[in-house]
């Protein structure tokens, strides 16, 4: 990780959960960080607390795509460069498929597919721009984004990640074509304690916390990993589950 100390990170979904202890655990390796979320406090919090000038707060809504190309605007003008991305905003609603609303679906597409592709895209033109090609791009994906749903409920989710592990290979393979050293990473966790469950209907807190499961802090580390992972080591995918972990139709 030492190659990474001083350079420039930016996180969405940085505002609590896996986001945030990903903040932490770049921060800690010295990696100076521009935390995007919609709801900042937080990160704020953790910034204020350190005291540090390493440390930006722009709340980014990723639906929005003028939200989205204005922020990393902001970050190539005042930041100088990107030199790691981390898409790590994600929604979760549980209603079988034949009762979900509309606007759940839509949230979830928005937010896990179109607004990890957007902030792709412009971290990606940052990159680029600056001739920065040991970037590495990191995707927080999900374990269902590796088999079909055990459930109706988790169904329109996993679809999502689906499509995530699909734009991931996607941009692995543009590297490729453009003969590019830039890396990609996706990683997929399975049951995290998070704020994620707080707002389901069948998969509540009380009921899954019962079973083997993953504190955020493990997911920072699995990203922390493929970072250190030598420049000709690329880590495509990473599976990171609790050991006994059940599947979320046996919970």
């Amino acid at each position: 990780m030492d190659r990474w100390c001083g350079r420039i990170a930016a996180v969405t979904g940085a505002g609590s959960g896996i986001g945030l202890a990903i903040v932490k655990a770049l921060f800690r390796y010295g990696v100076t960080v521009v935390g995007m979320d919609v709801n900042l406090c937080k990160f704020k919090d953790f910034a204020e607390k350190c005291g540090s000038s390493n440390l930006h707060a722009l709340q980014t809504d990723v639906t929005k795509e003028d939200d989205v190309v204005k922020n990393f605007c902001w970050v190539n003008q005042n930041m100088g460069r990107l030199d790691i991305l981390v898409n790590g905003a994600g929604v979760f609603t549980d209603r079988p498929l034949t009762e979900e609303c509309t606007e759940n679906m839509k949230r979830m597409l928005d937010v896990n597919v179109l607004g990890l592709a957007m902030c792709a895209r412009e971290g990606i033109k940052i990159m680029r721009e600056k001739c920065i090609d040991d970037a590495h791009i990191i995707n927080i994906c999900s374990m269902v984004g590796h088999w079909p749903p055990a459930t109706s409920e988790e169904a329109f989710y996993t679809s999502t990640k689906h499509a995530v592990k699909a734009l991931s290979e996607g941009l692995r393979q543009e590297f490729v074509q453009r003969k590019s050293c830039m890396r990609i990473t996706q990683v997929s966790p399975g049951v995290v304690y998070t704020d994620l469950f707080n707002q389901l209907h069948r998969f509540k807190p009380e009921r899954l916390y019962q079973h083997p499961h993953l504190k955020p802090e493990d997911i920072a580390n699995a990203v922390i990993f493929a970072l250190g992972a030598p420049p000709t080591v690329q880590v495509t995918e990473m599976i990171v589950l609790p050991v006994g972990q059940k599947m979320l139709g046996q919970m």
